[in-house]
């Protein structure tokens, strides 16, 4: 772990400064948030009966990790029964190629993923998601641009810069 350390002038941790520990305001708003997570009909509406969606996003290597997080979640016995997952993870789909909902993973593979796990799009509550983004091959100064700025980082990976 880097902690406040830099490499190649980019800072490690998940969250400012190195740290892995989200900010309290971060943390505050993600536990208020957590309370509409509930038991969902097909139609998203709260439901007794219902199920709470799990969808898994990203490429190949993402798909293997999150199975053997599922395998862990099966092994607890406090597991909640009305959690149902799907793993919609897909090779070669690094986030360029999932970044427009007109994209092939939007409109074809997941809704066919979340269709064979019996989740209905609109129950999906909770997302796990690994991804890669293809332009991080750039070299250069198209390096330079596609790191400092997101909008060339999109338009980059479009362009295949690698």
């Amino acid at each position: 772990d880097l902690g406040a350390a830099l490499y190649q002038g980019q800072s490690g941790g998940l969250y400012p400064d190195g740290s892995n520990q989200p900010p309290a305001a971060h943390a505050a708003a993600a536990l208020s948030q957590s309370t509409a997570v509930v038991p969902r009909d097909a139609s998203g509406s709260p439901s007794s009966d219902g199920i709470i969606g799990m969808a898994c996003l990203g490429m190949s290597n993402s798909s293997q990790e999150f199975e053997d997080f599922e395998r862990a979640l099966d092994a607890r016995s406090a597991r909640n029964a009305q959690l149902v997952i799907a793993n919609t993870c897909a090779g070669g789909q690094a986030a360029e190629s999932m970044d427009q909902a007109s994209d092939l993973y939007w409109t074809t593979l997941a809704p066919q993923r979340l269709a064979a796990a019996g989740i209905d799009p609109r129950q999906v509550q909770v997302g796990w998601m690994k991804h890669r983004i293809e332009s991080d091959r750039a070299v250069g100064k198209q390096q330079q641009l596609v790191r400092s700025d997101p909008y060339q980082r999109q338009r980059a990976g479009r362009r295949g810069w690698s």
